[in-house]
This record gives structure tokens, C-alpha cells and sequence, in this order.
């Protein structure tokens, strides 16, 4: 341990007073006047700090140039720029993440090309601006595009997470034809998978207290009572905690099928200003009567009147109300169904 410290004393110690040695013993310094400060000095020290170890740094991998070159890839420019895009990030937070990342590969090619254009009077000896020769200008305008080209990948990328987010019904789609996405990751739930079990809960809501007569009249009703759920499920994801960009374009539609009232419910994405759609999926749900016997509370009335007992007999004791089955939520239409969903797609543009 000891044989460490006294490397590390030897190689932090400046041979003289300009250099990168100096800077970054004032970099250690300010980060610990920073840890004694409040308020806006220890903002103002620890940006100082910052300053400081960025040109240290900066000085450092120049003169170990060599050893920091890998083929014909100098690293110490994105090593630099690294630096101050962590440096931004920590001291303005307000800028986005994603953005800093965009910036670090234009940064490094300003910071690789930047010495290119200063160098040493012969005479004076001291630093002054001029422009590169012909023979290097082609190299230089290549470094500065391929940089370019790095950060327009890298903000490609932060746009389609956006997308993804916004709109996670796109993760459910089918890929293969892209020439910018690979899906890495296994199949996502499909978001038409989780509408229908909202409505399904919006269904079991709305038919809950209706006798059975009112149900068959629902029922009965297709296109109304559909309209009514689709406000009933656009509530529920509304009220979600997570909300999505893409909430207001699921569509519900239903019809009855079968011999006994069996309700095909399908849901599918229509996206606006276009008659393209997501991947639909259909749940069945079966509604059958069933009779239950009324609580007592709902019966007897507490009186004495001969009269209004003697009715009471002649009450009803049972009700018949709406048994509802669900089956789970499968992406296999068929033609007709599928027509019909394309054909209300094309209705809606």
C-alpha cells in the first residue's frame, strides 16, 4: 500500500509548474473545498473543479498520445469529450441525458480536429491560428462526417425508444421488413391483449344491475351499447397511472354470434390519417341469464298491515340477472370479422 502511495505522489507531483499535473492537483483541491461549501460557492468551486480536470485530462492524453491510440483511432478526444458531456449533465440537469449523448461525438471531433488549426510561430514561439494544408482538409471533413453520422444513429436511437414508449403497441409489430430495427428481446404482450381485459371489466361493470330483459335489450342494441363501452374502456385508460400517446386510438367493436348470446368483442389500433391498423385481437364472452334468490332485506317489509303482508306473499323471490364467461383474448380472427374491423377502420378516416 505504501509502495502505491508513493507512485501515485511521484506521478501527481509536477516536474513543473505548467503542467497537467498542476491542474489536477487544483481539481482534487476544489473538490474538497466543494465538500466544505454550500449553496452557490460550492456550485461555483465544483464547476472549477470540473474545469480543471477536463484540461488536465485533456493535456494528459496528449502527451501519452501513443499509448492511447488504438490502429489509427486516437481515443483521448472522446475520452475528453466524455468528460465534459459528464461535466454539463451534473452542473445543468435541465439538459436532457439523451442530448449530451447525441453532442459527445461531434464534441470529440471538434476536440480531434481543433489541433489542426493552431500551431507554433517559428519565431515567437507562441500558439497562433492557421489554416490546415490541402492534403489534410479530406481527412479532417471524413473525421467531422463520420462523427456527424455517429450522432444522428445515436439520436435514431433515442427517437424510435420515444416512439416505443409513446406508442408501445409498435413492440407488437411485425419487424422483419425494417432495415433499422432487430427485436432482441422476446415478444411483448400485446397492448390489445390488456384493452380487451379492460373491457372486459367495463362489460361485467355495465350489465352488473340490469334484470336479464334489459340485458337481451343491450344486447340486442350491438351498436349503441358498443359505443357506450368504448367510452366506459377510453375512462379506464384515461385513469391508468401510465398513459400512452396512442390511449384515444383503440377502437372497440362487438357483435352477437352464436345460437345463444355470445359477444364477440375485437379491439384494434386506428392509427389517424391512415388505414393501416395494429394487429386486432377478439375475445368471446358469454352471457347467459341466471337466477338468483333475492336477499332477504329486499323482500319482507317490516309492518303490520294485514294488507301489505298478503301482497308480500305475491312478490317475487328471485331474479334473473346476466352470467358472464370470458375466454381469453386471441389474435385469430375470421375473414368476416377481420372485413368487417377494416371496413370500420375505413369508415373512421
Amino acid at each position: 500500500m505504501k509502495a502505491v502511495l508513493q507512485d501515485l505522489r511521484k506521478t501527481l507531483q509536477p516536474p513543473r509548474w505548467d503542467s497537467w499535473q498542476t491542474l489536477m492537483l487544483m481539481s482534487i483541491f476544489s473538490a474538497l473545498l466543494a465538500g466544505l461549501a454550500t449553496g452557490w460557492a460550492q456550485t461555483l468551486i465544483s464547476s472549477c473543479g470540473w474545469i480543471w480536470l477536463i484540461l488536465s485530462v485533456w493535456w494528459l492524453v496528449y502527451e501519452y498520445k501513443k499509448s492511447l491510440t488504438v490502429g489509427f483511432w486516437f481515443t483521448g478526444p472522446w475520452i475528453i469529450a466524455a468528460l465534459i458531456t459528464v461535466f454539463l449533465s451534473s452542473n445543468f440537469p435541465v439538459i436532457p441525458r439523451s442530448a449530451l449523448l447525441i453532442l459527445w461525438a461531434p464534441v470529440s471531433a471538434a476536440i480531434a480536429i481543433l489541433p489542426t488549426f493552431i500551431q507554433s510561430n517559428k519565431k515567437t514561439k507562441e500558439p497562433e491560428w492557421s489554416v490546415p494544408g490541402v492534403g489534410k482538409r479530406q481527412g479532417l471533413l471524413l473525421l467531422v462526417l463520420t462523427h456527424l453520422l455517429i450522432a444522428c444513429w445515436i439520436q435514431f436511437y433515442f427517437l424510435l425508444q420515444n416512439w416505443l414508449t409513446a406508442y408501445p403497441s409498435l413492440q407488437s409489430e411485425n419487424l422483419d421488413r425494417g432495415n433499422f430495427v432487430v427485436n432482441i428481446r422476446p415478444e411483448p404482450t400485446s397492448r390489445a391483449r390488456s384493452v380487451l381485459n379492460l373491457t372486459e371489466k367495463s362489460l361485467r361493470e355495465e350489465l352488473k344491475d340490469k334484470d336479464w330483459p334489459e340485458v337481451e335489450r343491450w344486447l340486442l342494441e350491438t351498436n349503441r351499447s358498443m359505443a357506450t363501452l368504448q367510452s366506459k374502456v377510453q375512462e379506464r385508460l384515461s385513469n391508468q397511472t401510465i398513459q400512452y400517446a396512442e390511449d384515444s386510438w383503440w377502437k372497440i367493436t362487438g357483435k352477437v354470434t352464436g345460437g345463444e348470446y355470445d359477444l364477440e368483442l375485437q379491439a384494434y389500433l386506428q392509427r389517424p390519417n391512415t388505414q393501416t391498423m395494429g394487429q386486432p385481437m377478439s375475445m368471446v364472452c358469454r352471457i347467459n341469464p341466471k337466477t338468483i334468490a333475492l336477499p332477504p332485506e329486499q323482500i319482507a317489509l317490516k309492518t303490520d298491515d294485514i294488507d301489505v303482508k298478503n301482497i308480500q306473499k305475491n312478490l317475487p323471490r328471485f331474479r334473473t340477472i346476466a352470467k358472464i364467461e370470458c375466454e381469453a383474448p386471441t389474435d385469430e380472427l375470421d375473414s368476416a370479422s377481420e372485413s368487417a374491423i377494416q371496413d370500420d377502420a375505413a369508415a373512421d378516416i
